[in-house]
């Protein structure tokens, strides 16, 4: 993980500063006011304010589980792997919508904690982008044939001879993947 320990302090010191309910629930409103299209995932929701009964109850859910990574910084990977298998083979999350989540939370942040310096900003973007990329591990496994397995279909990248111009169709269609997966 790329985080300092002036980072991983900063991390720390704002821990006990959030309040885990109010944060969660404006994270998922800015998210699904930000970015609509992931309201599809929410489909039992009727209110996708922050105060909806839904979104409180959610929000205060995924703002736990983000507050708590910090007290697993040194092992992130282990502690996600299981929301990680979920996101990806049960609820079939589209891994782009973890930076969307990423961003919303910095905003609610930002707006929430009166100390929110620019080093703190740069903390938690660090931690987030981290946390996104370690959520969406389970979707970048690998066969031996150096294809991607996204939630059980095999998706070939091999771009010799005629298969260069579907390699390019799927490095536009898969390219979270492709990206994640060079890493």
């Amino acid at each position: 993980m790329v985080l300092s320990k002036t980072d991983k302090a900063l991390l720390s010191s704002s821990v006990g500063k959030i309040q885990a309910q109010a944060t969660g629930s404006d994270v998922l409103a800015r998210m699904f006011a930000s970015f609509p299209q992931t309201k599809v995932y929410f489909v039992g929701f009727s209110d996708y304010t922050a105060k909806g009964p839904r979104v409180q109850k959610h929000g205060l859910t995924v703002m736990t589980k983000i507050i708590e990574g910090i007290q697993y910084l040194d092992s992130l990977r282990s502690f996600l792997d299981a929301l990680s298998a979920k996101h990806a083979h049960e609820l079939m999350v589209d891994p782009v919508n973890f930076g969307f989540l990423g961003e919303c939370v910095l905003s609610s942040l930002a707006y929430q904690l009166p100390d929110f310096s620019p080093e703190m900003h740069c903390a938690w973007d660090k931690y987030l982008c981290e946390f996104a990329y370690l959520l969406a591990e389970k979707y970048r496994q690998t066969s031996t044939d150096g294809s991607f397995r996204k939630n059980g279909i095999f998706v070939s990248l091999n771009c010799s001879g005629n298969n260069a111009s579907q390699h390019a169709l799927n490095l536009l269609f898969f390219s979270p993947l492709v990206r994640f997966a060079a890493v």
